[in-house]
C-alpha cells in the first residue's frame, strides 16, 4: 500500500469550530413547563458559565524546556522536552475541569483560582484559539509566546471549583 494516499488532505489547516447554543430551547422550554411542573429542575440563568483566566509572566520568553524545569523547581533530566510534558500532562489530569473548555476573550479582570506556572502551562499548552483540550499533546513554545487566556467553565463545573467562602460569587454561576 502507498503510503502517502492520504497527503491530498494536506494542502488547507485543519480548523476546529466551537459553537454552543447554550440552553436555550430548554429555557424557552422550562417557560412553558413551569406552570404545568412546579418542581422541575432546571432554572436558566441566563449565565453560560464562569470565565477563568490564565497567564505566564513575561520573563519565560525564549526560555527552553530545561530552563522551564528549573524555574518551576525542578532538575532537568537528560530529555527536558519529555519530562516537562510529563509535568504538564499531569498537572492537567489533576484540575478539576471538563475535558474541554472554550476560549473567551482575555480579560485581567477574570478570576484566577491557580496562579502558578505549571497550571498555566497546563491550560496554555493545550489550547487553540477556540478550545482547551485535556488530551491535547502540549505545545510548550505556542504556550509561551500566547502568555494568557481565559476559558469559560460551564456552570455546573464552576460552582464546584469556588470554596465556601466566596459564596456571594458562586451565587452569579
Amino acid at each position: 500500500m502507498e503510503k502517502n494516499h492520504l497527503l491530498h488532505n494536506m494542502s488547507a489547516p485543519p480548523k476546529t469550530v466551537a459553537t454552543f447554543k447554550g440552553l436555550s430551547e430548554l429555557e424557552n422550554a422550562t417557560k412553558a413547563q413551569k406552570k404545568f411542573i412546579p418542581d422541575f429542575p432546571y432554572q436558566p440563568s441566563g449565565n453560560l458559565g464562569m470565565p477563568l483566566r490564565f497567564f505566564l509572566e513575561p520573563q519565560w520568553e525564549g526560555f527552553k524546556e530545561d530552563q522551564i524545569l528549573k524555574d518551576l523547581g525542578h532538575i532537568p533530566s537528560k530529555d527536558p522536552q519529555r519530562q516537562l510534558i510529563a509535568l504538564i500532562n499531569a498537572r492537567a489530569n489533576e484540575l478539576v475541569l471538563p475535558v474541554a473548555c472554550v476560549v473567551v476573550p482575555f480579560s485581567k479582570f477574570h478570576l484566577c483560582l491557580w496562579p502558578e506556572s505549571l497550571t498555566a502551562l497546563a491550560i496554555l499548552s493545550k489550547c487553540s484559539d477556540l478550545i482547551w483540550l485535556r488530551s491535547k499533546t502540549p505545545a510548550i513554545h505556542a504556550a509561551i509566546r500566547r502568555r494568557h487566556v481565559s476559558i469559560l467553565i460551564p456552570p455546573q463545573w464552576a460552582k464546584n471549583l469556588l470554596p465556601d467562602s466566596h459564596n456571594e460569587i458562586s451565587a452569579l454561576y
